[in-house]
């Protein structure tokens, strides 16, 4: 709408909602993001409208609102630490891949990468699951796919738009924790192109080790093939910031 169309109008306004457009337009004009928004309804912008004959002002989204998490590292996305300068590069590329399986060793800042790329899509309003594998394992471990009661649970891992999996394999593996709960939900992600990104401390080679020892090599060679054609190896290299 060009700014004569405004003019026009807000001239057709009440003098009530004329100073309420104007006084809420002028703080949206000052606006430096939806975190220091100074509206009373916050990621509300004022637009005038024809009701009935009658011009009024009502409040519609902005634009600026950021998107959905959950999981139970949510709190830490959205208080993520700043990245240091040796990972920004890193973490463009895993962006703009849109999927990634990163392997690096303890305390080289996987967790910190993969929670500012969490916040990244977050703030693009995207609906975005972060969780330790740990707790996606417990939270499914008595779940049925054929029970419509249990099955649903695992639906949540599996269609989120976007799914953070913090610590792959840190906990005691068992057959059923890797074909029933990690196995499905990477397979019907990757099959439905849902972006999935996951850390470990393991490599690749180490994980099929893993998987072989719990269930058998050809299970392995899948589990591992998935990872490395579908999300993509990404490996971290740095020092041990914890030091």
């Amino acid at each position: 709408m060009n700014k004569y169309m405004v003019l026009t109008m807000m001239n057709k306004l009440s003098q009530i909602d004329k100073l309420i457009y104007e006084s809420q337009s002028a703080i949206c004009k000052l606006c430096k993001g939806i975190d220091t928004c100074k509206q009373d309804m916050v990621g509300m912008k004022p637009v005038i409208v024809n009701e009935n004959g009658k011009y009024v002002v009502r409040s519609v989204e902005c634009g600026k609102q950021y998107g959905h998490i959950t999981g139970k590292l949510a709190d830490l996305v959205l208080s993520a630490p700043e990245l240091y300068q040796s990972k920004l590069n890193l973490y463009d590329r895993l962006i703009k891949k849109g999927n990634g399986f990163i392997r690096g060793q303890a305390g080289h800042g996987k967790t910190t990468l993969m929670l500012n790329i969490a916040k990244h899509f977050y703030k693009q309003r995207h609906t975005v699951l972060y969780d330790l594998a740990v707790n996606i394992s417990n939270d499914l471990k008595d779940f049925n796919d054929k029970d419509e009661n249990t099955s649903q649970k695992i639906n949540k891992y599996q269609d989120v738009e976007y799914l953070f999996i913090d610590d792959l394999f840190r906990e005691q593996i068992t057959a059923y924790k890797i074909m029933e709960i990690f196995n499905p939900i990477i397979q019907h992600r990757i099959d439905n192109k849902l972006p999935t990104y996951i850390n470990s401390n393991y490599n690749l080679d180490e994980i099929y080790n893993i998987v072989s020892k719990n269930v058998d090599t050809i299970s392995a060679d899948a589990f591992c093939d998935r990872i490395k054609y579908n999300l993509g190896l990404f490996k971290l290299e740095d020092k041990n910031w914890r030091k």
